[in-house]
C-alpha cells in the first residue's frame, strides 16, 4: 500500500509539474534551459504535459477534448481577455488545432499537436510558480562578474565608455566643478601665500569660504544650464564627427544634471552663510554681512535678493522633476521655467560678478533663438487627418522645399485653436524620402487633449461616422536631434517602446526598408550600389509593448511592409501587456491555439501581422539580453528606448549589467522631450 501511495504522489507530481512547466513555455516563451533530449525523452514528456493539461480541462472528462469543448473556451478565454478576433479567423484557429477535420483529440492526438506546433520542452522536474516564473517587477539581471581583479577592470572600463562616452564628460564635469571650488577656497584660506585673506564685506571664516566656493560652482553651472538646450546647435554638431566622442543625444539629461548642481551648491551657499550668522557675534541687520555694503541699498542686498534667487529655483525646479513634469501638468512646468527671466536678473544684483559668465552663453542663447526662429520655425498646412483609435490622431501636413531631416528627430508643434503661445513636441513619424511631414498625437494631457477635441466626431459620410480635423495651419519649429537618429552607428540596432512611443521607430524602420528596396532595384540591374544608399545596420529587433490590442492597429501597415522587404534582417516582438498570462488551462488552450494558426497561416491572430507571433504579458528582459549575447557575441548593440521612465530606468541597468557580464556591449539611448 505504502509502495502505491508513493507512486501516485510522484505521478501526481510530475503531471503538475508538466501543467505548470507548460504555462512557463506557453505564456513566456521561455527557451528550454534543461540539457537536449532524446526522441524517445521527448515524445514522454509531451505525453505527460497533454495528460496533465486533458486532466484539468473544465467539463472534460480528463481523458480528451472536443471541438465544442475548444470553441467555448476559446470564446470564454477572448471575452475575459478582450481580445476581439473576426469569426473566420477563430473558425481557422480551431481547425488550425483540430486538423484533419477531427471532433476530438486524445492523449496521442494533443502530443501530436504540441510536437507540431513545435513548442519548446523544458525541464519537466523544474519547479516554477504559477504565473510561469515571470514577475512583473522581473527586468535586470542578477548577474555577478567573477571578484577578480581582470574582472574588475573590465567591469570598470564597460562602465566608463558606455553610454557613447557619458561617463568620460560627466568626470570631466565634476573635476571642472571641483577646481572651481578649491580655486576660490584656497585662495581665500591663504593655505599656499602665507597670509590668511578676509571675505568680501569685512567678514571671515570658514564657512564664508565655503560659501563662496560653493557659489563659485553656481555661478558656472547657472550660466552653462543655457548651453544644452540650445537645440538647432546641438542638432547641427549632432550630425558631425563629435557626435563619435560627445553624447549630444544626451543634452536634455545634461541640462538636468546642471540645473540640479546649481541648485543643491545654492542650497549649501545659503546654508553656510546662515552657518556664519549664527557663529558670528558681531552681524547686525544693517550690517555689511546682511547688505554687502551699508549704502548698496535694497537690491543689492545679499540676503533679501538670494532669498529670492533660491524661491524661484525651488519653484522651477519642482515643477521640473519626473513626477510632476508628466503630460497632464505639462502647462505648469512650461510656465514656471518663464521663471527664469526673473531668477536671472535678481542673480545679476545678487552675485557681482555673476555677469562675467553669463554674457558668453546668454548671447549665444539668443542668438540660437533668433536663427531657430528664423530659420526653423514655419507655418504648414494639414493635408490629411485620420483616426487610429485609442485616442491617436494621425496628422499629416505640408513639408516645406528644401527641409532635410533624419529618421528618429522631432518637430515643436504650435496650434492657434489650441494655444496662442505653447509649443509641443512630437517626434516625426514620416520618413525623410515622404514628400510630407507625419506625425502620430495621442490625447494624454492638456494640450493634445484640446488638440483631440477639436475632431468632429458627429461628422457622417455614408452613413458612417467620420471623424475630422478642421483645415487649418500648424507652426512648426524644428527638426531637432534625437537620440533614435544614432542608429546608424550601430551593426545591430534594438528599438524598444511603449504605446505612442514607436513613433520614432517608425520612421527609422520607414527609411530602413526605402533603402533596402532602392538598394535592391539597382542590383537587379547589375549596377553599383551608391554609397549614399549602404547601410551600415545588419539587423534590427523591435520590442513594442502595448496595452490593448487596438494600439497595436497604429503601425501595423509599416512593420508588415518592413518584414516582407527585410525578412529575417527585422525581428519583431510585440507584446500585449494588459493580458496577463495567469498560466491556468483556459489561457493555455487559447494560446495553443494561437500558435497552431500562426504556423497554419504564418499570420498572428490577434494583430494580423505576419510573420509575428504576439506575446503575452511583458517581456523578460534577462532572457532578451541573454540571447542578444549569445547570438552577438563580441559585439556592440544600440539599444534605443522611447517610453516611460520607470522602465528606462531598469533597461538601462539591464544593459549596464550585461555589459559587464558578458562579451557583447550594450549603449542605452533614452528619448526625451
Amino acid at each position: 500500500v505504502e509502495g502505491v501511495g508513493n507512486a501516485f504522489t510522484k505521478a501526481r507530481r510530475m503531471s503538475v509539474e508538466a501543467v505548470l512547466n507548460v504555462g512557463d513555455i506557453l505564456f513566456h516563451n521561455k527557451a528550454p534551459t534543461s540539457p537536449k533530449l532524446s526522441p524517445r525523452s521527448k515524445r514522454v514528456a509531451i505525453g505527460n504535459e497533454a495528460a496533465a493539461f486533458l486532466s484539468m480541462v473544465p467539463g472534460g472528462d480528463g481523458r480528451c477534448i472536443s471541438r465544442k469543448q475548444y470553441q467555448d473556451l476559446l470564446d470564454g478565454e477572448l471575452k475575459r481577455l478582450s481580445l476581439k478576433i473576426d469569426k473566420d479567423v477563430k473558425s481557422e484557429m480551431v481547425d488550425a488545432v483540430f486538423q484533419g477535420g477531427v471532433d476530438s483529440l486524445d492523449n496521442p492526438g494533443f502530443s501530436d499537436l504540441l510536437a507540431r506546433i513545435k513548442l519548446p520542452i523544458g525541464d519537466l522536474a523544474r519547479k516554477i510558480s504559477r504565473s510561469g516564473g515571470l514577475n512583473r517587477s522581473e527586468s535586470v539581471a542578477e548577474l555577478k562578474p567573477p571578484n577578480t581583479f581582470l574582472s574588475w577592470m573590465r567591469t570598470a572600463y564597460g562602465k566608463m565608455y558606455d553610454d557613447n562616452g557619458a561617463r568620460v564628460c560627466l568626470l570631466v564635469y565634476s573635476l571642472f566643478n571641483l577646481v572651481l571650488f578649491l580655486e576660490v577656497f584656497i585662495s581665500r584660506r591663504g593655505w599656499f601665500v602665507g597670509e590668511d585673506t578676509v571675505g568680501i564685506g569685512g567678514t571671515g571664516g570658514v564657512w564664508v569660504d565655503f560659501a563662496r566656493g560653493f557659489g563659485m560652482i553656481c555661478n558656472f553651472n547657472c550660466a552653462f544650464v543655457l548651453v544644452p538646450m540650445m537645440r538647432s546647435i546641438v542638432t547641427s554638431i549632432q550630425e558631425t564627427w563629435l557626435n563619435k566622442w560627445i553624447p549630444f543625444e544626451k543634452a536634455y539629461d545634461f541640462h538636468q544634471l546642471v540645473g540640479t548642481t546649481a541648485f543643491v551648491f545654492g542650497t549649501l551657499h545659503g546654508i553656510a552663510h546662515v552657518i556664519n550668522l549664527i557663529t558670528w557675534k558681531d552681524w547686525t541687520w544693517s550690517g555689511t554681512m546682511w547688505c554687502g555694503a551699508i549704502d548698496d541699498g535694497f537690491l543689492f542686498c545679499s540676503a533679501a535678493t538670494g532669498i529670492m534667487v533660491q524661491t524661484i529655483f525651488t519653484i522651477i525646479g519642482v515643477f521640473a522633476t519626473n513626477k510632476l513634469r508628466t503630460s497632464r501638468t505639462w502647462n505648469y512646468f512650461w510656465t514656471t521655467h518663464h521663471l527664469g527671466l526673473l531668477f536671472y536678473i535678481i542673480l545679476l544684483f545678487h552675485a557681482r560678478d555673476f555677469w562675467k559668465w553669463f554674457l558668453g552663453p546668454i548671447l549665444a542663447y539668443l542668438l540660437e533663438r533668433y536663427h531657430r526662429r528664423r530659420n526653423a520655425q514655419f507655418t504648414s498646412k494639414v493635408l490629411k487627418t485620420e483616426y487610429k483609435g485609442q485616442e491617436v490622431i494621425q496628422v499629416r501636413f505640408e513639408k516645406p522645399e528644401g527641409l532635410n531631416y533624419l529618421p528618429g528627430q522631432w518637430v515643436f508643434i504650435k496650434s492657434s485653436m489650441v494655444s496662442k503661445y505653447e509649443l509641443h513636441p512630437f517626434t516625426l513619424s514620416s520618413c525623410p524620402d515622404d514628400p510630407y511631414l507625419e506625425c502620430h498625437i495621442k490625447a494624454v494631457g492638456d494640450w493634445t487633449g484640446d488638440f483631440y477635441s477639436l475632431y468632429d466626431s458627429q461628422h457622417i459620410e455614408d452613413g458612417k461616422q467620420v471623424y475630422s480635423l478642421p483645415a487649418f495651419n500648424l507652426q512648426i519649429e524644428g527638426p531637432h536631434g534625437a537620440p533614435a537618429q544614432d542608429w546608424t552607428n550601430y551593426e545591430r540596432t534594438v528599438l524598444i517602446s511603449t504605446g505612442i512611443g514607436i513613433t520614432p521607430f517608425a520612421s527609422v524602420i520607414k527609411h530602413i526598408r526605402r533603402r533596402m528596396q532602392q538598394s535592391n532595384a539597382i542590383r537587379s540591374r547589375d549596377l553599383d550600389v551608391p554609397g549614399c544608399l549602404n547601410l551600415r545596420v545588419k539587423k534590427v529587433t523591435l520590442i513594442w509593448i502595448c496595452r490593448n490590442q487596438e494600439s497595436i492597429a497604429w503601425f501595423t501597415d509599416v512593420i508588415n511592409e518592413a518584414k516582407m522587404e527585410m525578412g529575417d534582417d527585422f525581428d519583431v516582438q510585440v507584446y500585449l501587456s494588459s493580458v496577463n498570462a495567469l498560466g491556468d488551462v483556459r489561457a493555455g488552450i487559447t494560446h495553443i491555439g494561437m500558435h497552431a494558426y500562426f504556423q497554419k497561416t504564418n499570420k498572428d491572430a490577434i494583430t494580423g501581422l505576419n510573420n509575428v507571433l504576439t506575446l503575452y504579458d511583458r517581456p523578460n528582459w534577462n532572457n532578451i539580453f541573454r540571447t542578444f549575447c549569445e547570438t552577438s557575441p563580441n559585439e556592440k548593440l544600440g539599444v534605443f528606448f522611447c517610453g516611460p521612465h520607470s522602465l528606462g530606468h531598469t533597461l538601462k541597468k539591464t544593459c549596464a549589467t550585461f555589459t559587464s557580464t558578458s562579451s557583447t556591449s550594450f549603449s542605452f539611448f533614452q528619448e526625451h522631450f
